[in-house]
């Protein structure tokens, strides 16, 4: 599982930025608390947070990340995105995935594709 932010980069590069955090089985997590009020999405639709949050709370505590240029995952599959997906995986129990997984759209993600000529990078913060 991964959580994904995006941010569309208009004005600046006509580009995206998403930043992934991976997920693996541990315990609850605070943070699936305020996730959880947003739940259910509907399939092709989108919802828009209008509260704060602070992103970092959604960062492993390790930040070192892996970036590289390629695509959205999701129809139309744009390109020039920039992805930081980091390292270290977060922590959520079993329950919040499922309920993630019982309360998102199917078919949200692409199958693997070919690295191409892409080029991966790790950054590792001290």
């Amino acid at each position: 599982m991964a959580i994904r932010i995006e941010r569309w980069l208009e004005k600046q590069t006509n580009s995206f930025t998403v930043l992934s955090v991976l997920a693996k089985e541990g315990q609850e997590s605070q943070l699936f608390e305020f996730l959880e009020s947003f739940l259910p999405i509907e399939a092709a639709k989108t919802k828009e947070i209008h509260q704060s949050l602070d992103v970092t709370t959604l960062f492993p505590e390790n930040k070192n990340f892996y970036s590289y240029n390629g695509s959205l995952t999701m129809p139309p599959c744009t390109e020039n995105v920039n992805w930081i997906i980091f390292k270290d995986p977060i922590i959520v129990s079993l329950e919040e995935v499922l309920k993630l997984k019982n309360n998102m759209p199917l078919d949200n993600y692409s199958n693997e594709q070919p690295i191409n000529d892409s080029s991966i990078s790790l950054n590792v913060h001290h």
